[in-house]
Formats: C-alpha cells, structure tokens, sequence
C-alpha cells in the first residue's frame, strides 16, 4: 500500500537558545501608546479635558511657530500659482 499512502512529514520544532517570547506578535499597537494617557476607560467628556490640559502643559511652543510658518509659506505659493494680484496691498 505504499503506492497510495503519501509520507508524512517530519515535524521540527526549533527554538533559539537566547529567545524571548513576545506577547503577541500579531496585536495592533500604536507607536506612542505606551506614553499616552488618554487611553484610560473614562468618558470622551473627561478625555478631552484632560488632552486639552495636557496640551496647555506641555512646552512644544516651538512647534506651532513651525506649523504656522508652513501655513504662511504655502499659502503664500498658492497664491503665486494663482496669480494673485499682490498690489492691492500697497
């Protein structure tokens, strides 16, 4: 009967000497969430007061001076791409 049976493969399990387990490697995690702390299970009411909080807190002033050069610069662009007639400010 071995015409008709096929062979069973040979299993091998293999496991590194120095390896450490993940927990688990296929769960979706965000880059920063371990520093969050908004992900508590409080109501949106208490997450928004407390992000705003935060955000009054924080000292990345230097990062909405950025935001708003861009702005300023891009805008400025569109405004050339269009053609924009800039003498009606002098």
């Amino acid at each position: 009967m071995l015409l008709f049976s096929s062979k069973k493969n040979k299993e091998f399990s293999y496991r590194p000497y120095y390896f450490k387990p993940i927990e688990n490697p296929f769960k979706i995690k965000q880059k920063f969430e371990e520093h969050r702390t908004t992900l508590d299970n409080k109501k949106l009411k208490q997450q928004i007061q407390q992000a705003f909080g935060e955000a009054k807190q924080s000292n990345h002033f230097g990062f909405n001076k950025i935001i708003l050069l861009n702005i300023f610069v891009l805008t400025f662009i569109f405004l050339v791409i269009i053609e924009f007639d800039f003498s009606i400010f002098s």
